[in-house]
């Protein structure tokens, strides 16, 4: 099983998206329907219309993605659906929302972005990120994609938290300057360069709690037409919840004196879906977004806080491991281009697929070093 990839407004199951892209057929449709408004597309046991392609006016416009090219992924619409009954007792539960995300060569487990802690969340509510509320949505970014498969996961989580710990991760959020606060493993959370030892409770709160909505999204970047080089948006949901949202699709609705939001609505209907079944709306981007580039290096080093220190470092020492994260992080990007800069140098047919595909790798790897001092030069 797996999530759904949005195509203008429909939902494509995304095994079945990337079948038919190998195949050829979505290029065919997708030239098509530029010409013919009846061009149609078997998906599903359905058939996409050509004006299913259309984007929703007020959707966010979208720049492809691939290797090389930027890539941000950010949530834009998170429906509760029905909250577990068993987490009920003495009022309406707390509701935290996660992800992470790692490159499908990382062996160790990414920790968890912690994006939002709603109080007393109600069921069928759906949120949308909001400057009065606290938290992020940025899931991931980087200036240039290097790894051919990147895994996503999405959590949402209740319980009766503890109202102490609620305040403390609240404070966090509203220090992180815009990015998502890092839980590792165990008990430390990383915000704004600064280190807060919080307890054994958040270990078992984030890690061993049942999440209510857990969902896996393999993103894929190492062939042409893979689905998220046009797909705009990911619908994650619970692979059991997939046929009780399939036949739904995306819409934009504007309430009197409230902002716009991206929501599934009925197909048939257009009537809002307030079902049952959780999930979350994901932005899928290429384009460059400059004030995200200090979001790899915090990520980075939440992981290796959690590994490499056994005692609450300070928040100095916290800072100068972030910066030294970067430093590290460039001289591993420059010691794998210039391993390409070899192989480009040593080849002698600079029109062959081989070196084509190996340069786009190594402008890559140069796009994501910030430290100039190993910069490298263009392609040979």
């Amino acid at each position: 099983m797996s999530p759904f990839f949005v195509l203008g407004r429909a939902l494509v199951d995304a095994a079945e998206l990337e079948e038919r892209l190998a195949a050829g057929a979505v290029d065919r449709f997708i030239r098509a329907a530029r010409a013919d408004p009846s061009a149609t597309l078997a998906l599903g046991g359905r058939s996409l219309r050509a004006s299913d392609l259309a984007r929703p006016e007020g959707a966010p416009a979208f720049t492809p993605v691939g290797i090389g090219r930027p890539l941000s992924l950010e949530i834009l619409t998170a429906y509760v659906g029905d909250a577990p009954a068993r987490f009920r007792l003495g009022g309406r539960p707390d509701l935290l929302i996660a992800s992470a995300v790692k490159s499908l060569a990382t062996f160790d487990a990414a920790p968890r972005a912690i994006h939002q802690i709603v109080p007393h969340v109600e069921d069928h509510r759906v949120l949308t990120p909001s400057a009065l509320r606290q938290g992020s949505p940025i899931v991931y970014y980087t200036r240039s994609v290097v790894d051919a498969t990147v895994l996503c996961a999405f959590e949402f989580a209740t319980d009766t938290l503890d109202p102490g710990l609620v305040r403390q991760i609240a404070d966090l959020l509203a220090l992180a300057a815009g990015l998502p606060v890092f839980a590792p493993g165990a008990s430390l959370l990383l915000a704004a360069g600064g280190v807060v030892r919080v307890g054994g409770e958040l270990a078992r709160v984030l890690l061993q709690s049942a999440p209510f909505l857990s969902a896996d999204v393999t993103l894929r970047f190492d062939t042409p037409s893979v689905p998220a080089d046009v797909a705009r948006m990911i619908v994650a949901c619970n692979p059991a919840d997939e046929d009780e949202l399939r036949d739904c699709e995306l819409s934009v609705r504007t309430d009197p004196n409230a902002a716009s939001r991206v929501v599934l609505v009925a197909k048939d209907s257009g009537l809002e879906y307030r079902g049952r079944a959780p999930y979350l709306i994901v932005s899928l981007d290429g384009r460059p977004r400059p004030e995200l580039d200090a979001f790899t290096p915090t990520h980075a080093s939440a992981a290796m806080l959690e590994r490499f220190y056994g005692q609450e470092p300070s928040e100095h020492v916290a800072r100068v491991l972030a910066d030294a994260l970067v430093l590290y992080d460039d001289l591993v990007f420059r010691r794998k281009a210039e391993e390409l800069r070899q192989r480009m140098e040593s080849t002698t047919d600079r029109r062959s697929d081989e070196y084509l595909a190996t340069k786009k790798l190594y402008d890559a790897y140069r796009a994501n070093i910030r430290t100039d001092l190993f910069k490298l030069g263009e392609a040979p």
